[in-house]
């Protein structure tokens, strides 16, 4: 019979060791064609297919999808303590709060980014006339029809101008929308349709000084941007894996500020303020992940994707991308339709946003899929466009394959 050290020797902690020297990058050295062309080995990418829509879902990294795999096996052998596999749930937990400078005891494990920013959502006491501020392209605001419908709050919803303004303006911005009904506000790290990155930690100290909570959508910020819950001065922040750090899909995470965590409700999952060993009572950030089943092999997998954020930090990850992104407006530049919904440098994350001038986005996007080209249409808010997300694997050559077939797709449409 296995023994127990057995397991773990063929479980998911190790599955990613010397994955990335393996491939001979130093991560000192990742800018050139050779260096990323290295990183690219690292994930398994379909060779017929050029994927620009990596601000959905980027691929895993190999070892991390492996890793998944492994660990789903392992997780259906009643041979194996289910608390071995708790454990490593929990160093994934001490992982994710290093990455965001945050003590593990306020990090709560979530299926995703949308799991993790309901929980607040739904889990804040709200009263009738209670005012939520959000920008008009902040992620899934449907959601608090529900929570008008029962208890009365009201949504205020305002244009981010596209292009952005300044810093300054941005923030004066969101200032002269704060009233004194507005108790909690949402906030994007980066604008997913156009990759604009918000002066987070400003919009939150002006939210603080006046006594409102901030919820920050770190989606597409998370791997990125670098910045940590302390130096954003957020209350709450909630982000997933699967996006730009390179890990399977099903994991996400909640951060919620350590005065804060009794004050939220759970969703779904339950607390007992009890002296029982083991209770875990309402101050307890664990108290969000008592929702039955867990897809708890999925969690224990996803320590070997750090490994990864170590050897290839977001600064580095976060240039390549721009990088990319300049390439793509370089090459469209002479392009008449088209008009970029940003500008360039470390304002942006890296997406491309192109609003093309008279054309049906959805036409353009469905007619670069059948030259197997794939970027997506957006319609939100006061944004239209085609949102180009290149990743850390993809090749100038997929980009300029993009740039070369753009101009014909239009010519044909018209």
């Amino acid at each position: 019979m296995t023994s127990r050290r057995e397991f773990l020797a063929r479980g998911t902690l190790s599955l990613a060791a010397g994955a990335t020297l393996s491939v001979g990058l130093d991560p000192a050295l990742a800018s050139g064609p050779a260096d990323w062309q290295a990183v690219r080995g690292l994930f398994d990418v379909p060779g017929d297919y050029t994927l620009l829509q990596n601000a959905t879902a980027t691929i895993p990294f190999a070892a991390a999808l492996e890793a998944s795999a492994q660990a789903f096996r392992l997780s259906h052998d009643p041979r194996l303590p289910y608390g071995d596999l708790l454990a490593q749930v929990e160093a994934v937990r001490s992982s994710v709060a290093r990455s965001i400078g945050a003590n593990p005891e306020s990090v709560a494990i979530m299926r995703n980014t949308t799991e993790a920013m309901r929980t607040v959502q739904f889990g804040l006491d709200l009263a009738p006339g209670d005012e939520v501020l959000a920008i008009s392209v902040d992620y899934d605001l449907l959601v608090w029809r529900q929570s008008l419908e029962r208890q009365g709050v009201r949504l205020r919803v305002f244009d981010l101008p596209v292009p952005a303004p300044g810093t300054e303006e941005i923030i004066a911005l969101y200032e002269a929308q704060m009233t004194s009904a507005t108790r909690y506000m949402l906030i994007s790290e980066v604008v997913s349709s156009s990759g604009q990155a918000l002066p987070v930690a400003a919009i939150c100290a002006a939210a603080r000084s006046r006594g409102i909570l901030t919820l920050v959508d770190g989606a597409q910020g998370y791997a990125l941007s670098g910045a940590g819950v302390a130096a954003m001065g957020c209350d709450f922040y909630a982000a997933s894996l699967h996006k730009w750090l390179g890990g399977a899909r099903g994991m996400g995470f909640l951060y919620i500020r350590p005065e804060l965590i009794e004050r939220v409700w759970p969703l779904l999952g339950n607390y007992r303020d009890t002296a029982d060993e083991g209770a875990i009572g309402r101050a307890n950030i664990r108290k969000f992940e008592q929702i039955g089943t867990i897809p708890i092999a999925l969690w224990a997998a996803q320590q070997a994707v750090f490994p990864f954020l170590e050897a290839i930090p977001p600064a580095r990850r976060r240039a390549r991308l721009q990088q990319l992104r300049d390439r793509l407006m370089d090459g469209l530049v002479d392009v008449p339709a088209v008009r970029f919904l940003h500008g360039r440098g470390e304002a942006t994350m890296g997406i491309g946003s192109v609003a093309i001038a008279g054309a049906d986005h959805r036409k353009v996007v469905n007619a670069l899929r059948e030259q197997r080209i794939i970027v997506k249409a957006l319609n939100e808010g006061n944004v239209s466009c085609i949102r180009v997300s290149p990743s850390i694997y993809t090749r100038e050559s997929e980009v300029d394959r993009l740039i070369e077939t753009l101009p014909r797709v239009l010519r044909a449409l018209q």
